[in-house]
C-alpha cells in the first residue's frame, strides 16, 4: 500500500471504468463533490480541522464500498505527518486519497504494558463491522 501511481499505466478502458465509478459515487452522494481536489487519475480529500473528520471519512468509505471500490489504509510510516491517517479508495485505475487527523478519526487503545504502554490506533471508520452497522441505520 502506497500512494504512488499504479505501477502500470492504466488502459483506456480501466481508467474510464474508474472515472465512471467515481461519477456514480458523486451521483449518489452529490455533497461529496465539494470535498475533492486535484485532477487526473488521482484526486484527494484533505481534512479540515473544523469538521467532523470521522463522520466524513465514514461517509466516503461507506459510499465507495457500496460501489465496489477497494479501500485500504496506508501504514503509519507512509503519512506526511505523525498524526495523519491516509486512506485509498481505488476505483479501477482511479485512486482517491483521503487524509485525516488520526486523533480525530481513530481511537488510541492500550494493547499491553511493559516499561511503557504499548498502544495502537483503532480506526472505527475503517472496519467492516462499523460500516455495516452504520449503513444499516443510515
Amino acid at each position: 500500500m502506497n500512494d504512488k501511481p499504479h505501477s502500470t499505466a492504466p488502459t483506456a478502458a480501466s481508467f474510464a471504468a474508474g472515472l465512471r465509478a467515481l461519477a456514480a459515487l458523486i451521483d449518489k452522494e452529490p455533497g461529496l463533490a465539494k470535498d475533492l481536489h486535484g485532477s487526473g487519475p488521482h484526486a484527494f480529500l484533505q481534512y479540515n480541522l473544523n469538521i467532523d473528520q470521522r463522520a466524513l471519512l465514514e461517509r466516503w468509505v461507506r459510499a465507495a464500498k457500496k460501489l465496489g471500490a477497494t479501500v485500504t489504509k496506508a501504514p503509519e510510516t507512509e503519512t506526511a505527518l505523525p498524526d495523519d491517517i491516509k486512506v485509498f479508495l481505488d476505483f479501477g485505475s482511479l485512486r482517491v486519497t483521503l487524509w485525516a487527523n488520526r486523533k480525530k478519526v481513530c481511537d488510541q487503545v492500550v494493547v499491553g504494558t511493559e516499561m511503557v504502554d504499548k498502544v495502537e490506533w483503532v480506526c472505527p471508520a475503517l472496519t467492516n463491522e462499523t460500516l455495516l452497522a452504520r449503513s444499516a441505520v443510515s
